[in-house]
């Protein structure tokens, strides 16, 4: 009997098992466990043979990794929340620094089989490093998300954009809940300073990009700003692309509001 292919379905088995007991952390908010358990497995997957096939063990091997990767995200999902909630920003920024930083440079793939996961974590991440005034990391998280709506059907930056004004919007919203004046002006500057980055990378700005960048200024009550940008869309030469037409009239009553708000 070849004992070999028994070893190697046991060790298949192992991580499954192990896989499991990584979402029933996630469940029970065994967040730390969790990390920890991703982490042991990680180690041990290169230890372990999974298939006779070489073909068909780097095949299995790929899936488990991914796997893994996926419950070290959830897990460090689960930290950050928990920290956050508690105001803890500096622990939230530090504890998000290695997806960060992988993703910013591009070397976090698996983070796009699940665009909703890498959402959540990037947006905690820049609202966290907004608030303590750490710009060079918002930075570095915006090229993350960047990266992770870089494959979207929509232009990249355009998605950024839309994504950053979601985020702006709840940050805006929350703090004046909380009657924070300090925290709110921060937010204010950090996010103005990273959406003038955006304005200045590109070479020409689009009338929709100015539509986005300009939403984004007037949610934080930068009205004058948002005029200002918006005034300087081009108005389109013919009326034969009714989408370009529809945008441009957009603006214009874009502007009648900020005219309106700035009387």
């Amino acid at each position: 009997r070849d004992w070999s292919s028994d070893v190697c379905s046991s060790d298949l088995v192992y991580f499954v098992a192990k896989s499991k007991l990584g979402s029933e952390y996630y469940t029970l908010k065994k967040f730390a466990e969790l990390q920890k358990l991703s982490e042991i497995l990680r180690v041990d997957l290169n230890k372990y043979r999974l298939d006779l096939d070489h073909a068909k063990d780097d095949e299995v091997r790929k899936a488990i990794s991914s796997n893994l990767e996926s419950l070290g995200m959830f897990a460090f999902f689960g930290l950050s929340a928990s920290s956050f909630d508690q105001g803890k920003f500096a622990d939230v920024s530090k504890t998000l620094d290695p997806i960060v930083d992988k993703a910013s440079s591009g070397a976090l793939p698996e983070i796009k089989a699940n665009p909703q996961l890498g959402s959540a974590l990037f947006g905690m991440a820049l609202r966290a490093n907004i608030q303590i005034g750490d710009i060079e990391k918002s930075r570095k998280v915006l090229k993350a998300l960047s990266y992770l709506s870089a494959d979207a059907d929509a232009s990249g930056s355009n998605v950024l954009l839309l994504q950053l004004n979601a985020l702006i919007r709840e940050q805006i919203q929350e703090l004046r809940k909380k009657n924070d004046p300090k925290a709110l002006e921060t937010s204010k500057k950090g996010f103005t300073v990273l959406l003038d980055d955006v304005v200045k990378q590109q070479k020409k700005l689009s009338n929709e990009l100015i539509r986005l960048v300009a939403l984004n200024y007037s949610t934080m009550e930068l009205n004058a700003k948002a005029l200002e940008l918006l005034k300087s869309a081009e108005k389109p030469k013919d009326d034969s692309d009714p989408k370009a037409k529809a945008l441009y009239q957009g603006i214009e009553l874009l502007m009648l509001k900020e005219y309106r708000i700035l009387k």
